[in-house]
């Protein structure tokens, strides 16, 4: 792989593919799941918060669905016995990890049921996606377990660890509580351009590439692929109020 004009020296990624999703209105295949599927005019409808406030909703969803399809993959079962006996279709079988949108919106709404749904101003936290996992986890007998991150020394180690594991990382971009903090955000980077800045928001982390000591963590986020700088990052969470509790990882062993 190329970035920013040489040959990289590091690169981690995922070993399986991604979750891909076919949308309805375009037909595109998504890289990952997008919050905007449930976008509606309807200002008093559930629909509504999902598509405003259910990021990390969304990253809890591709996350267990990205392990249920990859552990049938290994273990050569039918992934249809993993995913609640009937979700996914025969048909989305055969592509492996590609979904339709209607698909991928009942598995979200059973997600979005265990976590206790979202609050109408900040969307569900950290701490209440970790126990929604596990609540649901218990439920299906998987042994894998998850608590929210509480440590900035060991955030980017662990990132690493769980990649090379084979496990998206859920990574949350802080919440701005500080009037003065209000406009720090992260930049977004797609194809080597700068495209958007953003705060209070969930993303999955897919892999991480690095060149001449700097490091872009590569993610999903609406439905697409972007790349953040990693300092960019660690300098955001050490300079707000609360960053590296409200910034970190959910953590799976």
């Amino acid at each position: 792989m190329i970035w920013k004009g040489y040959i990289l020296s590091k690169q981690i990624n995922l070993k399986g593919n991604y979750i891909k999703v076919i949308r309805q209105s375009t037909q595109e295949t998504t890289y990952g799941g997008d919050q905007g599927f449930f976008k509606t005019n309807n200002s008093n409808s559930v629909d509504r918060k999902k598509n405003q406030l259910g990021c990390g909703v969304v990253a809890l969803t591709d996350t267990i669905l990205y392990l249920l399809i990859q552990t049938s993959v290994k273990a050569n079962t039918p992934t249809g016995s993993y995913v609640n006996h009937g979700l996914i279709s025969e048909e989305s079988l055969k592509i492996r990890n590609k979904l339709t949108q209607e698909e991928y919106m009942t598995y979200y709404n059973k997600v979005y049921d265990f976590v206790g749904g979202v609050s109408g101003k900040f969307g569900a936290n950290g701490f209440q996606l970790a126990v929604g996992f596990n609540r649901l986890a218990r439920k299906n007998g998987w042994k894998l377990r998850i608590r929210w991150g509480l440590s900035a020394s060991k955030l980017y180690h662990r990132i690493e660890e769980m990649l090379q594991k084979d496990v998206p990382v859920i990574l949350c971009i802080p919440t701005m509580l500080r009037k003065k903090d209000k406009e720090k955000s992260i930049t977004l980077f797609q194809n080597e351009q700068k495209v958007a800045t953003v705060n209070a928001h969930f993303v999955v982390i897919t892999g991480i590439v690095t060149e001449h000591q700097e490091t872009y963590l590569q993610i999903s986020s609406w439905g697409k692929k972007y790349f953040i700088n990693w300092k960019e990052y660690e300098q955001l969470i050490h300079n707000v109020f609360l960053g590296t509790i409200l910034g970190n990882i959910l953590y799976i062993k």
